[in-house]
């Protein structure tokens, strides 16, 4: 499986035909992590309240890979995108922010949240 850091994820078996794998629309999917043989992706989807820019942040997670078989693993809302993550002893770490490039200046670039959710 190739992962490309744009957003979408592919999967191919010759690396020269891919299929894009969609795991929800309005995803964009932004870190990948295999963990005992499943894995595990991180995605954001921009939500717009009361014109106010928020994110629904989801891991969703599959031990195939293919094509519709993701299932969300769990989701929460917040003020800001993440932009990686990573998993230890019943924890995920997310890595918040916009990166250095950004022209959105949020209190919480650069913060690492913790959220507590075991693996299935």
């Amino acid at each position: 499986m190739q992962f490309i850091a744009r957003g979408h994820l592919y999967s191919t078996s010759d690396m020269k035909t891919a299929d894009l794998i969609e795991i929800k629309p309005n995803n964009e999917i932004l870190d990948l992590r295999v963990i005992d043989d499943t894995l595990y992706v991180l995605c954001n989807e921009r939500l717009n309240r009361n014109d106010k820019e928020e994110f629904r942040i989801s891991v969703w997670y599959t031990n195939s890979g293919r094509k519709g078989s993701f299932r969300e693993l769990f989701f929460f809302d917040y003020e800001n995108r993440a932009l990686s993550f990573t998993y230890d002893e019943g924890i995920f770490y997310f890595g918040m922010g916009y990166g250095i490039t950004a022209k959105v200046d949020y209190e919480t670039n650069g913060m690492v949240l913790a959220v507590k959710n075991e693996l299935e």
